[in-house]
């Protein structure tokens, strides 16, 4: 129905728009027009259909178009920020350090996960957990896990314990000025690690936690809150920024868990504040935590990332200031950006092209004098590439990353977002760890070609020997396997 509107006024302004060249703008030609564009690109052939409430949908329509003809400023809409060009001011980039936390459940069958994990994640600090280090060949292995440019300290389980697994550890960038503090606690619920992390602006206090799962022959659940409270108390007396993560074995996110209400409320109590929020581990629970200070604004953008082992890497950013990366100035002079023209201008203006200096007609001209001709000639074309200095940062680089571990990267980080958003489909999930598994053997091949062809390959040839089996003793059975010793004599002298 279209009583409220006069029949005239209707007919004078269906003339009117009916008179228009609706269809004739072009969007986008100008963006005041845009919302022309917006009110008519909807329009369609003008049947009954075609309108919600028939003919007088369509009238109105018409009115319309005939008001934004008589006045088109009445309909414009205010410009946007990107319309109005203001300039921002760019804000400084801060390089702000990253931290990771991973409970890696060995670290020498992850090595080369663990390396490029700190590549890829571009993280600063990697705490690790369950290391499954011993003193003897600890080092060794947590070194050859480390990224270029990175340094490790690492304590193993105490050798009382005869159950393997356990061990703490750290990975960090060798910029940064870490050392390893020991603290006069006696703890024996947990396995620790006290780095101290200096640098221009603050320092860093981390508190790097391994608590094992409750088996018979280990402490109790309240031997580890009674020590744990000792740790709380004795990181608030340091004038230092205190931050402790690790796994503790607790399922923080179950409330109805009364050794999660026990510790949640002791971490409240003594002021601190637990920061991770979601699943870390691969059974729906929250292990691995990090805490800080209620009120610190030291540590943010807390993120759950990809699963590594059964747990996942945990990131997050510390208020510490990256040391400024090492660089290097070099001169250098761009022959290729030369005016060959203007260059062929100046060459016939030196002297050995117009006064060349012969003493007779068959005769050269002296040494000196050719060098002099040499110095006019070099002088000439470096005038035409000035000499430049350019500053370089020089990188830690992973030259083994290739477009094929790049590409496979960005497969497994698909797979893992459709696992994490669809629910944790047990599907997706095993979708996941074979991309994962074809990953790693990936990363180990080409890791491995690289090595091999900067480092050399021995001969395979030279890989085969012949075996003689000798008495250890003249007087020992002939008939005992065990009394032979095997000799190996290789093909080649060394």
């Amino acid at each position: 129905m279209c009583s409220p509107i006069d029949r005239d006024l209707l007919l004078a302004l269906k003339s009117v728009g009916e008179q228009l060249e609706l269809h004739s703008w072009t969007p986008r030609k100008n963006r005041h027009l845009l919302w022309q564009h917006n009110l008519l690109s909807s329009s369609c052939p003008r049947t009954r259909r075609s309108y919600r409430g028939g003919r007088a949908a369509v009238v109105r329509f018409e009115a319309r178009c005939a008001l934004y003809s008589a006045n088109p400023c009445q309909f414009a809409r205010s410009p946007t920020s990107k319309e109005k060009k203001i300039p921002t001011p760019e804000l400084p980039r801060v390089s702000v350090p990253r931290l990771g936390l991973l409970n890696a459940r060995s670290v020498c069958k992850k090595k080369h996960d663990i390396a490029d994990l700190i590549i890829s994640s571009g993280l600063d600090f990697l705490a690790i957990t369950e290391t499954w280090l011993n003193v003897t060949h600890g080092d060794h292995i947590l070194k050859s896990a480390c990224a270029p440019g990175y340094m490790s300290l690492h304590v193993p389980r105490p050798v009382a314990k005869k159950k393997r697994g356990g061990g703490v550890g750290l990975v960090f960038r060798a910029s940064f000025n870490v050392r390893a503090v020991q603290l006069d606690i006696s703890l024996t619920s947990f396995e620790l690690l006290c780095v101290h992390i200096s640098s221009s602006t603050k320092t860093l206090r981390l508190f790097i936690i391994c608590r094992p799962p409750e088996r018979p022959g280990f402490p109790t659940f309240s031997t580890f809150l009674s020590e744990f409270r000792t740790l709380l108390e004795f990181a608030v007396d340091n004038n230092e920024e205190p931050v402790i993560v690790g796994d503790f074995n607790i399922h923080v996110d179950n409330s109805n868990c009364n050794k999660a209400r026990s510790f949640n409320q002791l971490v409240k109590e003594l002021g601190w504040n637990q920061l991770v929020l979601g699943r870390t581990h691969s059974a729906a629970h929250t292990l691995d935590l990090i805490l800080t200070r209620i009120g610190s604004k030291f540590v943010s953008d807390v993120q759950v990332a990809s699963l590594v082992s059964d747990h996942h890497l945990v990131i997050c950013s510390v208020g510490l200031r990256r040391p400024m990366t090492e660089r290097k100035s070099f001169s250098f002079r761009n022959y290729n950006a030369i005016d060959l023209d203007s260059l062929r201008a100046d060459l016939p203006q030196l002297p050995l092209i117009t006064a060349p200096v012969f003493v007779h007609q068959d005769q050269v001209a002296t040494l000196d004098s050719l060098v002099d001709f040499f110095q006019e000639i070099r002088g000439v074309v470096e005038s035409h590439a000035p000499l430049k200095t350019s500053v370089v940062v020089l990188r830690d680089p992973a030259p083994w990353i290739n477009s094929d571990i790049l590409v496979f990267r960005h497969k497994l980080r698909r797979a893992e977002r459709i696992w994490r958003g669809g629910e944790y489909l047990q599907g997706h999930f095993e979708s996941y760890k074979c991309l994962r598994s074809e990953y790693r053997r990936l990363l180990f091949k080409v890791k491995a070609d690289y090595l091999c062809s900067a480092l050399g390959v021995f001969p395979q040839n030279f890989k085969h020997g012949l075996i003689t089996p000798l008495l250890k003793k003249p007087t020992l059975d002939k008939e005992v396997f065990s009394n032979y010793r095997p000799v190996t004599n290789l093909s080649f002298l060394s």
